[in-house]
């Protein structure tokens, strides 16, 4: 399932943790974190879809706790469609704040491989990912 969005009025991605089984959400809120803290930087934008991951979970914010190499190895479980939703969120993540650090961009790729997907589509991934922000750029 798809919907939109929105963040203080602002809508900024498409997002699909609504399909996320309960058991991965822990997971997921913990590999978010990391390409939060890639870049050693917490921009605005990346904050905001932190917290509305939070939302979308029905969870008050709080500390993420967790080790990220297991969250990802737990999340490899998941079907394959859902392990390419999860990876573009992440791509997301990593560009909404327009600074794609050398450091996220390993970190996406280690995902990506740990999730089965080929470096063609991850890049085809990625850049749905960047034109859906221009996308709400343009409209704001």
């Amino acid at each position: 399932m798809l919907h939109k969005c929105n963040f203080k009025g602002k809508g900024l991605i498409i997002m699909f943790l609504r399909e996320i089984p309960e058991a991965y959400k822990g997971d997921f809120l913990v590999a978010a974190q990391a390409f939060i803290n890639a870049d050693g930087k917490l921009e605005t934008k990346e904050a905001e879809m932190m917290e509305q991951y939070f939302i979308e979970f029905h969870e008050e914010p709080k500390e993420i706790k967790g080790d990220f190499d297991e969250a990802l190895k737990h999340m490899t479980c998941l079907d394959k469609t859902l392990r390419k939703k999860l990876f573009f969120e992440f791509a997301a993540l990593c560009i909404v704040d327009k600074d794609y650090d050398a450091k996220e961009k390993d970190l996406l790729i280690k995902t990506g491989e740990a999730f089965g997907i080929e470096k063609v589509e991850m890049s085809k991934i990625k850049d749905v990912a960047v034109d859906i922000l221009k996308a709400y750029e343009q409209i704001e």
